[in-house]
């Protein structure tokens, strides 16, 4: 790990064209406050953010990636695939969010739910 000091009101520049400045923007006992200029597709997140949104990536099992799954849901909505998305939502609750206030990458939309809601009660009308 490079250790570098910085006095209030400095910078340190990051990326091959100085696309991203950190400034410490002012200290408070044992806290910095930092400023971050940076590109707006480039995500910027405290570490415990970054952690939980990891987290919530990958299958208790750690795997195949939420990411995966959720693909192979949306795959099997399209296709109209009920059952097969069914189970998938079955074996892989994580894919449902209900209650995070945090936003939680690759979860079946309100839509996506609906959608299969709607496919499995036209399958049990058809048997």
């Amino acid at each position: 790990m490079l250790v570098l000091s910085r006095k209030k009101n400095e910078s340190i520049v990051l990326g091959p064209n100085g696309e991203v400045v950190l400034t410490l923007v002012e200290l408070r006992g044992d806290k910095a406050r930092l400023g971050i200029d940076a590109p707006k597709e480039l995500p910027v997140h405290r570490r415990e953010v970054y952690d939980a949104i990891t987290r919530n990536c990958l299958d208790p099992q750690g795997k195949e990636t939420k990411k995966q799954t959720y693909d192979l849901f949306q795959s099997q909505l399209e296709k109209e695939d009920y059952q097969a998305a069914s189970k998938t939502i079955s074996e892989n609750p994580a894919l449902i969010n209900e209650t995070s206030y945090l936003p939680i990458l690759y979860t079946a939309t309100y839509e996506e739910v609906c959608k299969l809601n709607k496919g499995l009660i036209k399958l049990l009308g058809e048997e």
